[in-house]
């Protein structure tokens, strides 16, 4: 089999090539050039600054999964390294495992990023807008509303203000603490309201979901005032298509719909930013608006818009994503406020950069990773193994 697609690769190589190659793609390169604003950053290292990654990691055994979760959050403030580590290991069984895996570890890098935000710059790997979008249960719009309805009518009406302050309480209550057992307070409300049946699948996914959307609201609360924010979102890879997709280069020449990143990457060399496009959380029209979740989460998240632009800070340096939160309930920054907060970040980020990425987020990133070996040794240490997996007719005992 290996062979045989090897043969239609070797085939194809020329086309496939060519769809992704410069020369391919050389008829953007003017509107690359027109987005593009060349700005060398100041080495200016922040007063405090902190940064946050997150990772997970899964054994499927015959009927169950155990899963481990990781966020981590490194600050230095006031010359003091504070470190905060958000995790959880427990047991899952079918079905959704991996949505709610993925909800988990997202919902425990908000509350790592909740506990080291009060600093003059907050990183986070990753994108916001990704961020809201909706777990698979959850993914039309009358799947949500009709889980809201049951959640509502099997833990009362005023559930989920309840919930909120719930939720409120606990991030107060772990913001000091170095372990915390179980960080995740849907699973508490879960186990405590019997919400363990298939039938439950709904109000479960809506729980975990909302969970995380609160915490976010918490985070994006403490960094972001009406004139600037402190806080942004830094994605390596990223496949958005904002800026070419309706680019308009000529009748005549057909180039493939390619991503915004890999199209500045081959097009600019020197430091710069492109010109920031403000993005409406579009996934906001589908966020809960109904009942008191149309206070706590859409209300606020109709408020807040991203600030996108691409960068390089050092010359032939990596570009990257920055997503920046900001408050556009009364218009919004304006494009000088916009692109000033941008160089601001980029003085940040050239004080602490290394080989052009900054190196908290390479430090954070290299703390969170849970790999196979240390799920092994979870494992083991809580007499799991040896379980039968399934996977023994293939000689695969883990």
């Amino acid at each position: 089999m290996k062979d045989y697609l090897l043969e239609i690769a070797l085939r194809k190589a020329g086309i496939i090539r060519s769809r992704v190659s410069e020369a391919n793609l050389e008829p953007l390169r003017r509107v690359v050039e027109e987005y593009w604003k060349p700005y060398e950053p100041r080495e200016i290292e922040p007063a405090s600054y902190s940064a946050v990654d997150g990772s997970h990691n899964r054994v499927d055994f015959k009927g169950y999964t155990l899963y481990a979760v990781m966020g981590y959050g490194l600050a230095r403030i006031n010359d003091r390294v504070v470190e905060a580590p958000v995790g959880d290991v427990d047991l899952l069984l079918p079905p959704g495992v991996s949505e709610r895996i993925q909800l988990y570890r997202e919902t425990a890098e908000a509350i790592a990023a909740y506990k080291v935000s009060r600093s003059d710059l907050l990183m986070i790997d990753g994108s916001l807008k990704a961020l809201l979008i909706h777990p698979r249960p959850l993914a039309g719009e009358l799947a949500l509303r009709s889980a809201i309805n049951k959640a509502e009518e099997r833990l009362g009406e005023e559930f989920f203000q309840e919930y909120w302050e719930g939720i409120n309480n606990g991030l107060e209550g772990i913001r000091g603490e170095s372990l915390v057992v179980d960080p995740f307070y849907s699973k508490k409300i879960i186990f405590s309201r019997g919400l363990l049946s298939s039938d439950d699948r709904g109000i479960i996914a809506l729980l975990e979901y909302v969970e995380k959307l609160m915490v976010l609201r918490r985070v994006l609360e403490e960094n972001i005032d009406e004139d600037r924010s402190r806080i942004v979102y830094i994605s390596k890879t990223s496949r958005t298509m904002e800026y070419f997709k309706k680019a308009e280069i000529g009748e005549k020449d057909v180039v493939p719909v390619i991503s915004d990143i890999l199209l500045f990457t081959y097009f600019t060399e020197k430091p710069g930013y492109s010109k920031p496009l403000i993005i409406p959380l579009e996934e906001v029209k589908r966020l809960p608006d109904t009942g008191v979740l149309a206070r706590i989460i859409r209300g606020f998240y109709d408020e807040v818009g991203i600030a996108l632009t691409f960068t390089r800070i050092i010359e032939g340096g990596p570009v990257f994503k920055l997503e920046i939160p900001v408050r556009i309930a009364s218009g919004g920054p304006s494009m000088e406020e916009l692109e000033s907060l941008i160089r601001r970040f980029m003085d940040y980020m050239k004080g602490l950069e290394v080989n052009g990425y900054p190196y908290p987020l390479i430090e954070v990133d290299k703390a969170s990773k849970i790999t196979r070996g240390d799920m092994h040794t979870i494992a083991q240490s809580i007499g799991l193994l040896p379980q039968i997996t399934g996977r023994e007719v293939l000689e695969e005992w883990f």
